[in-house]
């Protein structure tokens, strides 16, 4: 049996926005990783804030009741906000300051309030209740056509979602345009997407095996950072050619969740792969 006969080895990770990265070597070994990106819209998960200070002109007309009820007046002194709304996402990436300021047309009244993702999930279905200590800041202070503003002296880094909101009054809908603008010290973004340089290798040493010999391949998966990479698979399908095989299997570098020895094919999921780690299996095929 010739070396360049020898299996191909697949690593796969499928951390969230983790930047595809793809090794093709002379081996035959591949390593890749899927990207998933988030979207924004006016419905959940918001129009995303891009930086500050940010400015947009929206309307709250034909737009969905994503959010209806605040409890114990948290946001604002009116528990029932029950028309349709505009959302914005902001992901703060540094703390700071911030002032949230949206003024509405001539006889629109408009209340907002901005709501920690991590509290109360920007909801998919309509009409979804707002705990209290979601509550970040929110203003219905003021009567039709005036503008309503949130001032936040220092905002956390984290997930925050801005609604816009209309309500009936009397059986009659308030809803209309409005002009947005958002400014202050905090750092409005998206994160940094998480990067990985992967790696396999894969050799034999041989160019030749004796029928009734063995060979012993060593395979080596790798991260050379700069980020950590979870939630890997490595598998590895031997030959026909090979009747039996034992693999044992050692890391560096804080690499974990691997079959440490086996015999058979390789399929290991779930592995962590920290930035500067590796994985090194080594696997005799007797033939």
């Amino acid at each position: 049996m010739h070396a360049h006969e020898i299996h191909t080895l697949h690593v796969s990770r499928t951390t969230p926005r983790m930047k595809l990265l793809a090794a093709m070597l002379a081996s035959g070994a591949l390593l890749a990783s899927p990207l998933a990106l988030a979207d924004g819209n006016d419905d959940c998960p918001g129009a995303p804030v891009s930086s500050l200070t940010f400015n947009d002109t929206g309307t709250t007309v034909g737009g969905n009741n994503t959010i209806a009820t605040h409890q114990t007046n948290a946001c604002t002194n009116y528990t029932a906000v029950q028309g349709p709304d505009k959302i914005y996402r902001l992901e703060v990436v540094a703390a700071g300051s911030l002032s949230i300021t949206v003024t509405p047309q001539a006889g629109y009244d408009v209340a907002i309030y901005l709501l920690d993702d991590a509290v109360f999930a920007c909801p998919a279905g309509p009409a979804a209740v707002a705990p209290a200590a979601s509550c970040v800041g929110g203003a219905d202070d003021v009567l039709a056509g005036g503008a309503e503003t949130i001032v936040l002296a220092n905002i956390p880094v984290g997930t925050y979602n801005l609604f816009v909101d209309s309500f009936y009054s009397s059986g009659a809908l308030s809803a209309g345009t409005f002009t947005l603008e958002i400014a202050g010290t905090a750092v409005v973004g998206e994160p940094a997407t998480p990067e990985a340089d992967l790696s396999i290798t894969k050799t034999d040493g041989a160019t030749e095996v004796t029928p009734g010999g063995t060979t012993t391949y060593t395979i080596v998966a790798s991260n050379a950072g700069p980020d950590d990479v979870a939630d890997a698979a490595i598998a590895d399908t031997f030959p026909a050619a090979c009747t039996s095989v034992d693999y044992t299997a050692v890391e560096s570098g804080g690499a974990a969740g691997f079959t440490a020895a086996g015999t058979g094919n390789i399929n290991d999921t779930g592995v962590t792969l920290p930035a500067g780690s590796s994985i090194t299996y080594t696997a005799i095929c007797t033939i």
